[in-house]
């Protein structure tokens, strides 16, 4: 079963009207949607905005769902030369907003669980290979998340890593797959770029058609593991 995670209803809606046998359960306020896509069973939710909200709902999936893979789709605020609409393949993950500096620590270092979260490496390659094959503008890097709309490039001066997108849900996921040792992809269509003109309004107005897009390719995703699955060839 492949777990797919969106913060909000525009993330999510799409695979969720895809799915055939469709069943619904509602756990802790939030709507798991369990079916098939094609012949790959998933179950899909919207998880809210924020780290508390994407930790806790991953967190339920991982309790109550047998899934061998989580997908973490949506939108992001792109830097430097990423654009409107380029699809961000997820490479290491971090808190941009987890400091505790004054303690002796690196920014963005929890105490036992480390910085750095990673995406798994053979999903990762299989969407490198999908995004080939597609033609889709992509690059592979890292993201960083915090409970910020960033409009600033400042906020991720203090890392001492290179980030391509800035979020508000992917490192908390990504955290708490490591704890729960499930395999992870985090996936980013860019809304927005930090301080751009008016970054706000091209929020608003990209918004749809970015989700829509890391959509499309998480469907892709899907008919990939399901023709690696018939040939006994999985992750």
């Amino acid at each position: 079963m492949i777990g797919i995670i969106g913060a909000m209803k525009v993330e999510v809606d799409g695979i969720v009207a895809l799915i055939s046998n469709s069943k619904e359960k509602k756990i802790a306020k939030r709507t798991f949607f369990q079916g098939f896509i094609g012949n790959t069973e998933v179950v899909v939710v919207e998880c809210g905005v924020g780290k508390v909200n994407a930790g806790v709902t991953t967190s339920i999936m991982c309790d109550n769902f047998d899934v061998s893979l989580i997908i973490n789709t949506g939108v992001a605020g792109g830097v430097d030369n990423i654009k409107p609409l380029d699809l961000v393949i997820g490479n290491d993950l971090v808190y941009h907003d987890f400091d505790i500096t004054p303690l002796g620590y690196k920014k963005g270092v929890i105490p036992g669980d480390g910085k750095i979260f990673k995406t798994n490496d053979l999903v990762r390659d299989m969407c490198i290979e999908i995004a080939k094959k597609k033609n889709i503008s992509y690059e592979v890097g890292n993201i960083a998340s915090g409970d910020i709309f960033a409009t600033k490039k400042d906020i991720i001066k203090d890392l001492e890593m290179d980030i391509l997108a800035i979020e508000m849900e992917g490192a908390a996921i990504a955290h708490t797959c490591k704890m729960y040792d499930k395999p992870f992809i985090a996936l980013r269509v860019i809304s927005d770029v930090l301080e751009s003109t008016n970054q706000a309004v091209s929020f608003n107005e990209v918004e749809k058609e970015a989700a829509e897009k890391a959509l499309m390719f998480v469907c892709e995703i899907i008919k990939k593991i399901a023709i690696d699955k018939k040939n006994n060839n999985i992750v």
